[in-house]
């Protein structure tokens, strides 16, 4: 990764964490006390997901009541903040698709899975770096291969457990701040305190290669039944 990595933490609120806190038992439950998971009902993956997608946002497990998150709040103020142009990446289709709409991004400032059209993923690149679709573009891992966006930012609104998937999110951004100014690519890290993510970010720095090997087939296996 050749970028200027920074990482946001932020606090959820006392109604987020107690239902994170709710998720997280689920999740103990499931194993026994050699740490053999024992319950058949549910992957253990399955209830970890819902972790993120709660620190993501309520949105996504179906808690709207508890508005759209302390995350999603963290993230306009980064934004509102920032002159340049911003790619953002979420493994969640759901939520690229909600930050799409708070965000009152155009409908073609977005790639996912569900585009499968190449010549038309590539349309809203280069609208994009022309600068005829705003300031912020918003997907998940499927623009993470095979696409150059000129944005002077990336923003991982979720971690990715496997960090070489993260620096292909990160190569994808180029131009405004890197190629013939020699400047690098600034990258945020958006982590909620206490949670999953914050936890595997710190792992990730000090175990890269270990856990890469570890998670590579746990993350393959979320990213074909929650991305895209």
């Amino acid at each position: 990764s050749a970028g200027v990595e920074r990482v946001v933490e932020l606090n959820l609120t006392d109604a987020e964490k107690a239902v994170y806190g709710l998720i997280e038992e689920d999740v103990i439950a499931g194993f026994d006390k050699q740490g053999q998971y024992v319950d058949s009902n549910e992957n253990p993956l399955t209830r970890m997901v819902k972790l993120q997608q709660l620190t993501s946002s309520p949105y996504l497990i179906g808690a709207e009541h508890l508005g759209r998150g302390s995350k999603f709040e963290q993230l306009q103020i980064i934004l509102d903040e920032w002159d340049g142009r911003a790619l953002i990446f979420t493994r969640f289709r759901s939520m690229a698709l909600l930050l799409q709409e708070w965000l009152g991004l155009p409908e073609r400032a977005m790639i996912h899975g569900y585009i499968t059209d190449a010549e038309e993923r590539l349309a809203r690149q280069d609208d994009f770096n022309a600068g005829e679709l705003g300031k912020v573009f918003v997907g998940t891992d499927a623009m993470s291969k095979g696409l150059d966006f000129q944005a002077d930012l990336v923003i991982h609104y979720d971690k990715l457990w496997n960090p070489a998937k993260e620096w292909q999110r990160e190569d994808r951004c180029y131009g405004i701040n890197r190629g013939l100014e020699g400047k690098s690519t600034n990258i945020i890290h958006l982590l909620a305190e206490g949670t999953i993510d914050a936890g595997m970010h710190a792992v990730t720095k000090v175990r890269t290669a270990m856990i890469d090997q570890i998670v590579e087939n746990s993350d393959e296996v979320m990213l074909r039944q929650f991305t895209l």
